[in-house]
């Protein structure tokens, strides 16, 4: 008898949860988002040039957050400047294009160029919007986005293959009642 208990057929559930299908192609869908902006991002250096500035004010800000699991640590750089072109003053705060934080304040200092009030920095601005400038224009690595969009398709493409393969199942089974 107690063989009999051990000695079950397993049954092979072929059924995939419609929350893994959607998980599936969600995964894609946001893996081919944030690749494609990388792309939009990594052709838009073309259209910034460079000028001097002059650096207003500078700061090292904490924005660590308290979460469920301890403390992340955040710290951003806040740098005000000033710059001239075409004999208009602009003044900014933007220092990167793309979100830029550090884990700890010795990273962000080593990371960062030399900057302190008063000092001179390479500011780099769109050339049809001068108003629009960066300090660190930092690129994406095109080969990081890329490789988003690669397993972003694949994630889509599987999430998709699992949906036909549900339903087809299904069918088959509601024909066979």
């Amino acid at each position: 008898m107690m063989k009999k208990i051990f000695k079950r057929k397993k049954q092979k559930n072929k059924d995939t949860s419609l929350f893994g299908r959607v998980g599936v192609l969600s995964v894609g869908v946001l893996l081919l988002t944030v690749g494609c902006f990388g792309l939009f991002f990594s052709d838009d250096e073309s259209n910034w040039s460079q000028v001097e500035g002059r650096v207003l004010t500078y700061e090292i800000a904490d924005e660590s957050i308290s979460t469920r699991h301890g403390i992340s640590s955040r710290f951003v750089p806040r740098v005000k400047y000033e710059y001239s072109v075409d004999i208009t003053d602009y003044v900014s705060e933007t220092v990167s294009p793309l979100l830029l934080s550090y884990s700890s304040v010795e990273l962000a200092k080593n990371d960062l160029p030399a900057l302190k009030q008063g000092g001179t920095v390479t500011v780099y601005y769109k050339s049809d919007n001068p108003n629009k400038s960066a300090l660190l224009f930092r690129r994406p690595p095109v080969f990081g986005a890329y490789m988003m969009i690669m397993f972003g398709t694949m994630a889509f493409v599987l999430g998709c293959v699992m949906s036909f393969y549900q339903m087809k199942l299904s069918n088959t089974k509601s024909i066979n009642k």
